[in-house]
């Protein structure tokens, strides 16, 4: 992978995946998630941490560009006119014409696993129906574009807002991204002490050999 472009690489979310890459040598393209004055400070803020890098350019509009790999870091507002202008973002980025090989669209949700059927279920809230919406509004723009290649990923956001948890979040976006896949796959991820648990057979169908291990 030469380059990538992150939806909300400078977000709370996209940060750590951003960083991730950077230290991998992969150019990164992060186009500004912000839609309120706190967002655009947050960015600012990441930016700063990040520091001079020949490898990192940002983009506040959506622009023409072709790239190996897209990642919607950055999906989820609980305000209805900011989950609007959200939308309306992530909308003119695939008005552009993107040329991409690889999609993936990371979906924050409240889940468990039972321990008993050994699956992952995702606690019923206003929370998840917003989540929902903004999965089917995601489908919609890719049966808009006639394209169905692509990776919903859901999961709860401290895998990648808190630093321990992350570290291995990031390399399983990674590894999903390595590995060729056909169609449209929808896939719980839950971080379980065990890499071998059956909650997560789905994600380890997706990743390379050499990245099951961070499961």
């Amino acid at each position: 992978m030469d380059q990538l472009l992150i939806f909300g690489g400078l977000s709370p979310f996209g940060y750590p995946i951003t960083k991730y890459f950077l230290d991998e040598g992969v150019n990164v393209v992060s186009m500004s998630s912000a839609v309120t004055e706190q967002n655009r400070e947050q960015e600012e803020e990441n930016a700063f941490f990040l520091g001079r890098n020949a490898l990192f350019h940002r983009q506040d509009e959506a622009k023409h560009m072709e790239t190996d790999c897209i990642i919607l870091a950055d999906t989820l507002r609980m305000d209805t006119m900011e989950s609007r202008a959200l939308k309306e973002k992530i909308n003119a980025l695939f008005s552009k014409n993107l040329t991409y090989q690889r999609l993936v669209f990371l979906s924050y949700r409240t889940l468990r696993e039972n321990d008993e059927e050994k699956t992952i279920h995702d606690l019923e809230s206003i929370e998840g129906l917003s989540k929902d919406a903004m999965e089917s509004f995601f489908i919609s723009l890719l049966r808009e574009m006639k394209r169905k290649e692509a990776v919903i990923i859901r999961t709860h956001p401290d895998v990648l807002t808190i630093e321990e948890k992350s570290a291995s979040m990031v390399r399983l976006i990674h590894g999903v991204l390595e590995k060729d896949h056909e169609g449209l796959d929808l896939v719980p991820y839950v971080r379980c002490e065990d890499a071998k648990a059956q909650s997560n057979d789905k994600m380890r169908s997706l990743l390379p050999d050499d990245y099951i291990k961070w499961l």
